[in-house]
């Protein structure tokens, strides 16, 4: 019987695996840890934060209240102009209402009737009366102008200082040295009492803005002011343009005979007019009446609309500003807390 014989690669290849084989089993007998041994474990990752990735944080918040601060601005006086231009609209219609009121031929009796008289005794009863019969008619749109503006001035300025209240909110959420925690949404009934907190933690610096202001911002004078101014005006012109009638009913004894409005109207009616008069000088009166008129509600128009335009910007300027001691203030804080 043959042997099967074993050539000499083969022996080699063998010697070789066995080689391999005892090496690693006496590597892994070496390096194997004792029963008893712990195997070592990391400690927890901490994602600290440093100094110039917390001012990063800051500058965004910073950055962000500052943009939304801006757009308020752009936003409120855009509305603002808006309502002027709607009440620039109709003032052409008040002024020819308030204008044919004026020139009506009773009222215009009665105002040459008080400024003569007013000649006689030194009164305003002219200015007075024209106060009663144009007042109602262009006071009302620039009342409601005034009010309409003045919503938009406290809307901006409660809109600002939620802006603000959430930046210091938002700040106050990123503990020095460590991830910032979800800063909370302040609720509509707390801006006033945080805002208040802001401004007294920043020393009394800020202290102007805390007051409130809204329908005060836009001086509900001006109507009022306006009605009286072009109620003077209006009797200028009646007295320029009536001055004969005035001069000749001062002189005579009708002044005192005139007891109320019917006899005004009737008695001194059938002393100063004449044909002319009734068809052509009360329609030049009115014209020029409508002219002040309208003149005088465009002016009031621009003293409402730049007064809440200086209002806005005034206060845009306001708030940046402390929304910057609050970024110093918060950064200030956090390296002297931060650790060493």
């Amino acid at each position: 019987m043959t042997v099967p014989r074993v050539t000499n690669k083969k022996t080699v290849g063998l010697f070789i695996l066995t080689v391999v084989l005892l090496a690693s089993g006496i590597t892994y007998l070496a390096t194997r840890p004792a029963p008893t041994d712990k195997v070592p474990t990391s400690p927890p990752v901490v994602h600290r934060i440093e100094e110039t990735k917390y001012g990063d944080l800051i500058s965004r918040e910073k950055n962000a209240a500052v943009a939304a601060t801006r757009r308020a601005q752009v936003q409120y006086d855009a509305s603002v102009k808006r309502r002027i231009a709607l009440h620039a609209s109709e003032t052409a219609s008040t002024a020819d209402q308030a204008a044919n009121r004026a020139a009506e031929f009773e009222t215009l009796t009665k105002t040459i009737y008080y400024l003569a008289k007013d000649q006689v005794t030194g009164g305003k009863e002219a200015d007075r009366l024209l106060q009663e019969h144009i007042g109602p008619i262009v006071e009302q749109g620039l009342q409601s102008l005034a009010k309409d503006v003045n919503a938009d001035i406290a809307s901006f300025d409660y809109e600002v200082r939620r802006i603000t209240v959430q930046l210091a909110t938002n700040i106050a959420a990123i503990g020095p040295g460590v991830q910032p925690a979800p800063p909370r949404v302040v609720t509509p009934a707390m801006i006033g009492p945080e805002f208040s907190a802001v401004v007294m933690g920043l020393g009394g610096k800020f202290t102007h803005l805390g007051v409130g202001v809204g329908l005060t911002a836009i001086p509900e004078a001006i109507p009022k002011t306006m009605v009286m101014k072009v109620s003077k005006m209006c009797a200028g012109i009646a007295l320029r343009l009536f001055g004969k009638q005035v001069a000749k009913l001062a002189s005579s004894a009708a002044i005192g005979t005139a007891t109320g409005p019917f006899e005004i109207v009737v008695l001194i009616g059938s002393i100063i007019w004449t044909g002319y008069d009734v068809f052509h000088a009360r329609t030049e009166y009115r014209d020029e009446v409508r002219t002040v008129i309208k003149k005088q509600l465009d002016h009031a128009d621009h003293q409402i609309a730049s007064g809440a335009v200086n209002y806005f910007s005034g206060r845009t300027a306001d708030f940046l500003a402390l929304q910057t001691a609050i970024t110093t203030k918060a950064l200030d804080d956090t390296q002297k807390k931060a650790p060493k």
